[in-house]
């Protein structure tokens, strides 16, 4: 809870809306994909897109951002 409200800057009331947070292992997955996507698309992101896509998922996806960044393209 404290990352959540403090490093993501969320409300508590977002647990409502995804009470799966509580499921996910904060150093395997939150921590890792919060900084990821923050360094990428910025702030923002619901912590439903953020922890519920696979793994390769997010591989394929920073695949591509890297990928658009190194052209140029968006």
């Amino acid at each position: 809870m404290e990352y959540l409200t403090g490093e993501m800057d969320r409300e508590v009331g977002e647990l409502l809306t995804f009470p799966a947070f509580l499921g996910y292992k904060l150093d395997d997955r939150i921590k890792h994909r919060y900084e990821v996507k923050k360094k990428i698309v910025g702030i923002g992101m619901s912590l439903n897109k953020l922890l519920s896509v696979s793994a390769n998922s997010v591989r394929v996806f920073l695949d591509d951002e890297n990928c658009n960044m190194a052209t140029g393209g968006n």
